[in-house]
C-alpha cells in the first residue's frame, strides 16, 4: 500500500485546466505523497477526486489508486469496505476505457496486489501482469520522473509475482528508455 500511497503525492492535479502532460506529473506526485502519509490522503481525495466525472482512464486510475489508499485513514470495516468497492469499479472503468494503458494496468495491478486475497479483490493481478511484462517495452519510462521510476522498480522487486528474470526483463526496459 506504501506504493499506492507515493503515487498519490505525485497528484498534484487541477482536472479542468486541459494540459494532461502537466497534469499527469503532478497527479504521480500527489499520489506517491500520499502512499508515504496516510493523512493526506482523505484530504487530497475530497479536494481532487471526490466529484471527478473523468474520461481520462489514466486519472481515473489514479482516483481508483487513492481509493484503496483511503481504506488505511479508517477503522471502520464498512468504510474500508465501500472504499475497495469504489476502488474496484473506478480501476476497471479506466481499464475499459483505456485497456491498452499499461500505467492503468500497473496501477490496478498494485491495488489488487496489496489487497488480502480472501477480500475477492484480486482477480485481475495475473491478467495485468502479463500484458505489463507483454507490453513494458512499449510504454515510456521518461515521461517518468526518476522518483517514479524509482518507486516503480521497487513494487516489482518487492511483488511476489514477477519471478527473478520478470524483474531483470522490467529493469533492462526502465533502463533502456
Amino acid at each position: 500500500m506504501s506504493f499506492l500511497i507515493s503515487l498519490v503525492l505525485l497528484f498534484h492535479i487541477s482536472f479542468n485546466d486541459g494540459s494532461s502532460a502537466n497534469n499527469y506529473e503532478d497527479v504521480r506526485d500527489r499520489y506517491f505523497e500520499a502512499l508515504r502519509n496516510t493523512d493526506i490522503a482523505l484530504a487530497l481525495y475530497e479536494e481532487d477526486y471526490e466529484n471527478m466525472q473523468e474520461k481520462d482512464a489514466l486519472l481515473l486510475a489514479y482516483k481508483g489508486a487513492l481509493e484503496a489508499v483511503l481504506t488505511k485513514t479508517t477503522w471502520n470495516v464498512f468504510k474500508k469496505m465501500n472504499y475497495l468497492r469504489q476502488s474496484s469499479s473506478t480501476l476497471n472503468k479506466a481499464i475499459s476505457l483505456d485497456p491498452k494503458n499499461v500505467e492503468v494496468r500497473f496501477l490496478r495491478m498494485a491495488v489488487q496486489c496489496e489487497i488480502p486475497s480472501y477480500l475477492g479483490y484480486s482477480e485481475n493481478i495475473e491478467e495485468d501482469r502479463k500484458y505489463i511484462l507483454h507490453h513494458i517495452a512499449d510504454f515510456n519510462f521518461e515521461k517518468l520522473d526518476p522518483k517514479i521510476q524509482c518507486e516503480i522498480m521497487k513494487f516489482f522487486t518487492n511483488c511476489d509475482r514477477f519471478n527473478k528474470s520478470e524483474i531483470f526483463v522490467l529493469k533492462k526496459s526502465m533502463a533502456s528508455k
